[in-house]
């Protein structure tokens, strides 16, 4: 529209702002230029401007490419946005997640890359896991063992999401982890299932040492129907303090009759 009235000057202007000195100027370019010039001509001058020193524009390129749906620069985006330490993974998933279902292909070649950072390798996870493609669900399971428990416990909430009942044995196995978060993960995506033969293990979970595990578990139980419920009433009489407590502090909650 603005090349049809003549104002093509706006869009180059813009496009030169990407190179400016002013960090305020490239951050606004970074921002509108998905809205004012075709695909083709800002793809590549945004890839580029993905190794800006400022993180502030660094991560409006990010999100314009993902506008674009430019999934070949899914690789260069991660890389230049995976921080270890306090790195903005969730501004980096929303940019990349705006792609679609065609960024689950690219994220799993580049998971299959043994050089990416654990940084990486969760924000990779983590948008599969909110593309929900049971096609990403074998290379997280890949990750389930990997040294990293942030990159453990990312494969544990992807799997939730994605669901199936290819995931719920390594889940259940994830659940007598020694790591309480792992646990805690796992208890959470069994819930999210909701698959029955993971029952006696979220049972079992209700006499953890450690109160979130305890929680999640009691939750996940309610969310299975009348027999997760029927599980919790049951272990009001049980032996177990901590069972007794946390189910009837999840049952209160919910305001079942007990």
């Amino acid at each position: 529209m603005l090349e049809d009235l003549g104002l093509e000057e706006m869009q180059v202007h813009q496009l030169r702002m990407l190179l400016s000195r002013n960090d305020a100027e490239r951050l606004k370019a970074a921002t509108v230029l998905p809205y004012i010039m075709q695909k083709d001509r800002i793809e590549e001058p945004l890839i580029n401007s993905l190794k800006d020193k400022a993180l502030e524009v660094r991560l409006a390129v990010a999100r314009s490419l993902g506008v674009i749906k430019a999934t070949r620069a899914i690789k260069s985006i991660i890389d230049n946005l995976a921080l270890e330490g306090d790195w903005p993974i969730t501004r980096v998933i929303e940019a990349i997640n705006a792609m679609g279902p065609a960024s689950v292909s690219p994220l799993i070649t580049y998971l299959q890359s043994e050089e990416t950072i654990p940084a990486a390798r969760v924000i990779a996870i983590a948008v599969l896991g909110t593309q929900k493609d049971p096609a990403s669900v074998p290379i997280i399971l890949e990750h389930l063992s990997s040294d990293s428990l942030e990159v453990q416990i990312q494969c544990a909430k992807s799997l939730g999401l994605i669901g199936g009942q290819d995931v719920v044995a390594p889940l259940i196995i994830l659940i007598k982890s020694s790591q309480w978060e792992l646990r805690s993960a796992s208890a959470i995506a069994l819930g999210q299932i909701k698959d029955q033969l993971s029952i006696p293990e979220l049972i079992h979970a209700l006499s953890d040492a450690t109160w979130w595990v305890r929680f999640n578990a009691a939750n996940a139980l309610y969310g299975m129907g009348q027999s997760g419920t029927n599980a919790l009433l049951t272990s009001l009489d049980g032996n177990d303090r901590f069972a007794r407590d946390i189910s009837k502090l999840v049952l209160d909650e919910k305001k079942v009759s007990q």
